[in-house]
């Protein structure tokens, strides 16, 4: 069930031109709010926010996970996006931004703005709500 439903979002994700925060955040809650473990997902974004491509970059522990800055730029290179929206959980319900989430952040869009690949925001997702590093002015 869960498969088929998020297939289904990530079909209206698709469609939308450009992709909306509100679908970000209904899709990758859909994906990733109901882990375990932590995820960190991207939504690979064309020059006009139009998806490329979704997918599971890395998954760790209850509290952490190990993200490589160099293979996010790798595969949004490798996909020729332009955007990066990324995601990830946090399993114990709490949606605020750590300070190594703040740092990582900080990092992607540094490297992002190197490479011409524009961070569009970083979501911290749980089951019941999420936070947005754009809307918080964290990005």
């Amino acid at each position: 069930m869960h498969a088929c439903h998020l297939e289904m979002l990530r079909g209206e994700v698709e469609e939308r031109e450009p992709l909306t925060g509100e679908d970000a955040v209904q899709y990758l809650t859909a994906a990733i709010g109901h882990e375990e473990t932590e995820v960190v997902w991207a939504l690979f974004l064309d020059h006009r926010y139009r998806l490329i491509k979704s997918e599971a970059l890395f998954r760790g522990g209850f509290d952490s996970c190990n993200i490589e800055v160099g293979m996010i730029m790798r595969r949004a290179l490798e996909l020729e996006a332009r955007a990066l929206l990324l995601a990830h959980n946090h399993p114990s319900g709490d949606c605020t931004p750590s300070h190594a989430d703040k740092i990582l952040t900080s990092q992607i869009a540094r490297a992002g703005k190197d490479l011409s690949v524009t961070l569009v925001d970083h979501l911290i997702i749980s089951a019941e709500s999420f936070t947005s590093f754009r809307r918080e002015l964290l990005l």
